[in-house]
């Protein structure tokens, strides 16, 4: 706990998680499939329309390096550590949206 309290980490979630969510939603504006963005801090979450398609998009994403949770039928969900920073977001979500252009093509 002293280390939480210490570096902020319950700070820093609120603030990045916002940010995070900010990308997904913008990522769910330019990627139709993707529904539902949705989270609290650095619980994040979005839906895909049927559970073959979030088990590609689970796997494309792993595939490019980005670390995310299956959750129910159709959802991805994302639990990235408390310290993560707004950097890291950044590289994952090019990650998400270069997987998105591939499958569209």
């Amino acid at each position: 706990l002293r280390i939480i309290e210490e570096e902020h980490l319950v700070e820093n979630a609120a603030k990045v998680g916002a940010y995070f969510l900010d990308q997904l939603r913008d990522l769910q504006r330019e990627e139709p499939l993707i529904s539902a963005a949705r989270g609290r801090g650095l619980f994040l979450a979005f839906d895909l329309p049927d559970p073959k398609t979030r088990e590609e998009f689970w796997k494309g994403f792993f595939d490019l390096g980005v670390l995310t949770l299956r959750s129910g039928e159709t959802s991805i969900r994302f639990r990235p550590p408390l310290d993560i920073t707004a950097e890291v977001i950044d590289e994952a979500m090019d990650a998400m949206r270069r997987y998105c252009r591939q499958r569209r093509r």
